[in-house]
């Protein structure tokens, strides 16, 4: 019975150390592979005009943004993001309250909504659903990551958090 409990208490030793070596390799290389990505970027992108097809499910995407259009939102369209594969995005505005908003489709990333207000002195903020990306936040320019809310909530919390004074305005032809 003894080496019973022993056996028993080594498995559940193995297991917790392969998690917790997981979870300790992760903080160690997040920084790196994260700098990585962004060495990996174009200096560039292009817009190029796409219709529906362009998704891979558009069930996914129009779930996000169907909620936003019903609040006011217009649409801008939806773009395929060159030199980037795979990558969509449909642009949305809402001039009333000077929000801008992104619906994503990637590959591998899903689908994410980013709601992004601009100053005029060339500062904004991002409220987004996707994951915070273990980088250096650009001076000026915070997102805040509120992964797995509806686009309800994350306009909500983009409303109240956001800085004060007048911002940019936001319209379908900017």
């Amino acid at each position: 019975m003894e080496s019973l409990l022993i056996l028993l208490a080594l498995l559940v030793g193995i297991v917790l150390s392969r998690k917790l070596l997981a979870v300790a390799l992760r903080r160690v290389f997040a920084r790196a592979i994260g700098k990585d990505s962004v060495t990996s970027q174009p200096d560039a992108i292009h817009l190029s005009r796409a219709g529906g097809q362009a998704w891979s499910d558009p069930a996914r995407p129009n779930a996000v943004a169907q909620p936003l259009l019903a609040t006011g939102f217009k649409d801008a369209g939806t773009f395929r993001v060159e030199p980037m594969p795979g990558l969509v995005v449909r642009l949305l505005a809402k001039p009333d309250e000077s929000f801008y908003a992104a619906v994503y489709e990637h590959p591998r990333a899903g689908v994410w909504l980013d709601l992004v207000a601009g100053y005029p002195d060339g500062t904004s903020i991002t409220f987004t659903t996707s994951p915070p990306t273990g980088l250096d936040q650009r001076p000026g320019h915070p997102t805040t990551s509120v992964p797995g809310v509806s686009p309800q909530a994350l306009l909500e919390r983009a409303r109240r958090s956001r800085p004060q004074g007048a911002p940019r305005p936001a319209t379908v032809e900017s």
